[in-house]
């Protein structure tokens, strides 16, 4: 009798010991499918900030060109500006040379 208890006793920790090791594997394979996801999305993170650096390269670079443009656009104006002046001083000046003629104008 002692050594049927012995052999149930065995099959009993045999079993056990099996449904441990089948616990470990589940755990072992939901850790490594959770790895993989955990893998997948850094790679998906890491698509995504690139995508994010390449469009903040764009808009710096259209700012930088906008910002040329202002520049070109604001001395565009300053030389108008300069224009209308110098073809203001010209105007009295005609004005003033007409005068001398004896002209009114």
């Amino acid at each position: 009798a002692n050594l049927r208890q012995s052999g149930e006793s065995i099959g009993r920790v045999l079993t056990g010991f099996f449904g441990i090791l089948e616990d470990v594997r589940r755990g072992s394979s939901d850790l490594h499918r959770d790895t993989e996801r955990v893998k997948n999305s850094s790679r998906a993170v890491l698509a995504h900030m690139g995508e994010l650096e390449n469009n903040q390269r764009e808009i710096l670079g259209e700012s930088l060109e906008m910002n040329g443009s202002i520049e070109r656009f604001t001395g565009g104006t300053r030389r108008l500006e300069e224009l209308s002046r110098d073809n203001h001083r010209s105007a009295s000046i005609l004005e003033a040379e007409i005068g001398k003629l004896g002209f009114r104008t």
